[in-house]
């Protein structure tokens, strides 16, 4: 194609936080943007140099460009929580056909976290054309940009599970400008052939057409620009200095005469010349707008990503006498409903995010989809909360305490003044005791506090529990009741709080039943109601008339009728729906219930029931144990969550 139009794209990498990476030593961030077969050039590099960072001790080189590649600084990561401010930008220009219209679809920008061990290089190696050598890619981030003829969009990259770390980056773009590249023919004969011998209607046609474009980007980049200015720049001086902008107006409706067919080529130049004058004095203005307005586009993200995990939430309030009481078959109908919402093509149909994350939103096919039921009994008083919010989290049974990091990563990074515990004391013996796994859990709490929060610092405890994990936190809670003012939420994964009174699935009936006699598992025999011949001296049973439940401001109860390796109705704390052969043990059943909804006061319930498409058939998937785990995997789920429910998280 003989018509290119010129995109100019500014990438701002503000700073880098380490939230969980695996090894110390030497990362740097590498950026291109690409088409296929097209390439962006990088030609504008801005940033601090080393010598003039508060932080310089960790600073080992500065920013550069090599051929196609932006390179940040490479910096040192010595311990978690490490932040790094790097403040610094990027321009990018990429040209791309613009003949019979704009081809802006797949431009894609890929940041890449280069490693290398800080043992293997020297001072001296700590120049862009030597440090290349040693640095090796170790993750890798795609983010696909659209409508790029104008962007302004905050991206948090975060790169993988093993790498996890965020980058606050901004990305600026504006079609800036149309030029005709000469082939085998003139301009003139360029047109003559597409007008028709120079039909005026045509070459009109064709005028307006990019004119036009041009004309609505600088209107919007004005008015984006004079905004900003106005609302991120405080010190008058240079507000005065930067809201000055002296542009000429042009007329879209322009005719152009078949004898000056190239004035077409003058009008665009002049209409581009005013683009540039705005975007250079954008880029002149960047480092007093950019703490302001990164905030502000973070603020905006954040709004947009939670509106598109609403799109996968479905919502009933349910106004009830009973907490405890559910629908009849209500995993089995969600089931329906979420099958007919993928196969419609729901999420094909949304407006892309500027700059979309390619890891972040699935497939539509292996979306996962929440139904939320809210069970109210009355209107309780609103609490305030101020201060810092401390969440723990707990694993199940023969987990550890990394099983959660996506939970701990993901909201280290959306709320990062959280103060996060992961519980690590019940590692080597999850088999044992329930309330005795609960004392040592209150305990580890206790000290943690104690360590990190001597003053008792923090104004919300919640927890989040996975599985067996979630009765632990629970047997645990009398034990903490001096912070029970500050309980927040409570979060329970696929936890069976009436035990397997209720499980359908033989497979797993079997498995528990040779566990237990291979293993004289202690918290297996109590969680099937096997630890006492009299029901009501049972763990569980206990367990049931303990306070704490109460004492918490939001209960979510998080199920998957897919999970057949917990109990769908005791993982939700609801009644059973079917009749039971074991009358007795749906007695004891009911009357736990009764025992748990006694605590909370009429206080709200919150039960999301997951949807999984699982991929492909296995044994794991067969026996529920799939849809069990993936409470604790499946990262689209556990950022849906963290970004949709700010009321249990903030």
């Amino acid at each position: 194609m003989s018509i290119k139009g010129n995109i100019e794209i500014m990438v701002h990498f503000s700073s880098f936080r380490n939230i969980d990476l695996y090894h110390q030593g030497v990362y740097q961030l590498r950026t291109a943007i690409y088409q296929p077969n097209n390439v962006a050039q990088p030609y504008i590099v801005e940033g601090e140099k080393r010598e003039q960072q508060k932080d310089k001790e960790y600073i080992l080189c500065n920013n550069n460009q090599q051929d196609i590649y932006y390179y940040s600084k490479a910096f040192l990561i010595k311990y978690q929580e490490q932040n790094i401010d790097l403040n610094e930008y990027c321009v990018f220009r990429l040209e791309i056909n613009a003949f019979p219209q704009l081809d802006s679809e797949n431009v894609k920008i890929q940041v890449e976290l280069l490693f290398c061990e800080n043992s293997v290089i020297t001072r001296e190696d700590f120049k862009p054309e030597k440090l290349s050598t040693y640095m090796k890619q170790v993750a890798k981030f795609q983010g696909l940009l659209s409508n790029i003829t104008m962007i302004h969009q905050f991206v948090p990259i975060t790169f993988d599970e093993q790498h996890f770390c965020l980058v606050k980056t901004t990305i600026h773009s504006i079609l800036t400008d149309f030029k005709y590249h000469q082939t085998q023919e003139t301009f003139e004969q360029f047109m003559k052939g597409i007008t028709k011998d120079f039909q005026l209607e045509l070459i009109n046609e064709f005028n307006q057409g990019y004119t036009k474009q041009l004309i609505i980007l600088l209107e919007g980049i004005q008015q984006y620009y004079r905004r900003i200015v106005r609302e991120c720049i405080s010190d008058k001086i240079v507000n005065e200095k930067y809201s000055k902008i002296d542009l000429r107006n042009y007329n879209q409706k322009q005719e152009i005469q078949t004898d000056n067919i190239s004035q077409i080529l003058l009008v665009i130049k002049g209409i581009s010349s005013q683009i540039f004058i705005v975007w250079y004095q954008f880029l002149e203005a960047y480092k007093f707008l950019q703490k302001l307005l990164g905030q502000q586009l973070e603020f905006e993200y954040n709004l947009q990503i939670k509106d598109r995990w609403g799109e996968s939430i479905f919502q009933n309030v349910l106004t009830v006498d009973d907490l405890a009481m559910g629908e009849k078959e209500l995993g089995k109908n969600n089931k329906q409903v979420a099958k007919q919402v993928r196969n419609q093509n729901h999420y094909q149909q949304l407006e892309p995010i500027q700059v979309q994350d390619l890891d972040l939103f699935p497939e539509a096919k292996a979306h996962p989809i929440v139904f939320k039921e809210i069970s109210i009994k009355s209107q309780q008083p609103k609490k305030n909360y101020k201060g810092l919010h401390l969440i723990v989290f707990v694993h199940g049974y023969q987990g550890n305490s990394r099983d959660l990091r996506l939970w701990k990563n993901n909201i280290a990074i959306r709320y990062p003044d959280h103060l996060l515990l992961s519980s690590s004391c019940n590692e080597e013996n999850t088999g044992e005791d329930i309330m005795e796994m609960g004392k040592k859990f209150a305990n580890e709490v206790l000290r943690w506090i104690s360590e990190w929060c001597p003053k008792d610092h923090f104004s919300k405890l919640s927890f989040v529990g996975h599985s067996l994990g979630g009765l632990i936190i629970r047997a645990a809670l009398p034990h903490l009741s001096k912070y029970k003012e500050k309980f927040y939420s409570y979060f329970s994964l696929g936890t069976p709080h009436l035990g397997y009174t209720a499980n359908s699935s033989t497979v797993v009936n079997t498995g528990l039943w040779f566990i237990r006699k291979w293993k004289k598992c202690k918290c297996l025999n109590q969680l099937t109601l096997n630890d006492n011949p009299k029901y009501e001296l049972t763990t569980l049973f206990r367990l049931s008339q303990t306070e704490g439940l109460g004492w918490f401001k939001n209960l979510i109860l998080v199920s998957s009728y897919q999970d057949t390796y917990i109990p769908y109705e005791s993982a939700r704390i609801q009644r059973l729906q079917k009749n039971q052969q074991n009358s007795e043990r749906t007695k004891c059943f009911n009357e736990m219930i009764h025992n748990i909804m006694q605590q909370l006061n009429d206080k709200e319930v919150d039960r999301l029931d997951i949807n999984y498409e699982m991929q492909g058939k296995n044994l794991d998937t067969m026996i529920g144990r799939a849809a069990h785990i993936a409470f604790l995997d499946n990262s689209p789920l556990i950022k849906l969550m963290v970004y949709s429910f700010d009321e249990w998280l903030e």
